[in-house]
């Protein structure tokens, strides 16, 4: 990424990113272990239900 300088230089940015993915057990086991629920599973940016080709899902918890 370039960001431009009031002085019309540039300067140079450089980003790595990693990500890890879970499975659904390991995400109900994470949540129960600290006490919460899964109140809602939806797949990532559409709010079905999530499907056997999801990619991401979203995870609604609160409280017990």
């Amino acid at each position: 990424m370039f960001v431009r300088n009031e002085d019309g230089t540039f300067d140079r940015f450089e980003e790595q990113h990693y990500q890890h993915g879970f499975t659904m057990a390991e995400v109900e086991n994470a949540v129960k272990k600290a006490g919460l629920k899964i109140r809602y599973v939806y797949d990532a940016f559409t709010h079905n239900e999530p499907a056997q080709e999801s990619e991401r899902l979203y995870y609604i918890v609160e409280h017990n």
